[in-house]
């Protein structure tokens, strides 16, 4: 019983020393890619606006709704994406992604739940070929991303001052 106390706490040191050793990296790497997946979307929006326009007028919503998501949605992906990237700024733009990505997740549930008696599209360029499952499991992946970022950015800002 002592040898696997002892293991258990010698894993676990191992990686307190691995954390502490690569946290800024992995924190970096984590933002790259929260900030690669909303630009992607943002500019697949952009890019091809007809498209982008035709999926979510096909959404759920109201017709005055979906017509202002159309330039409120990618602008506000691509402002989170630089509040991210600026340090001074990013842990608002962590909270902001992972508040949108909670909103676009409960969307995905309710859709999958039928509560809005139809499935309309998915609306996300490469991401369309997703089915809602592998789309809510998407979603769930950068959340926990983004709080893992969140944890990360606090802890690096505790241990500057």
């Amino acid at each position: 019983m002592e040898n696997q106390t002892m293991i258990e706490t010698s894993v676990y040191q191992k990686l307190e020393q691995f954390v502490n050793r690569y946290s800024k990296t992995i924190n970096t790497i984590i933002q790259m890619l929260l900030i690669a997946l909303f630009m992607y979307a943002a500019m697949t929006k952009l890019f091809d606006y007809r498209e982008a326009r035709h999926q979510m007028l096909n959404q759920v919503f109201p017709k005055q709704v979906a017509i202002l998501f159309i330039w409120l949605v990618p602008l506000a992906e691509i402002l989170i994406c630089l509040l991210i990237n600026i340090k001074k700024t990013r842990l608002l733009g962590l909270y902001c992604y992972l508040i949108i990505m909670c909103s676009f997740t409960v969307y995905i549930i309710l859709v999958m739940n039928n509560l809005f008696g139809r499935i309309p599209c998915s609306c996300g360029g490469a991401i369309d070929t997703l089915k809602w499952s592998e789309h809510l499991l998407l979603n769930l992946t950068f959340i926990l991303l983004a709080i893992l970022s969140i944890i990360l950015t606090k802890r690096e800002r505790r241990l500057k001052k």
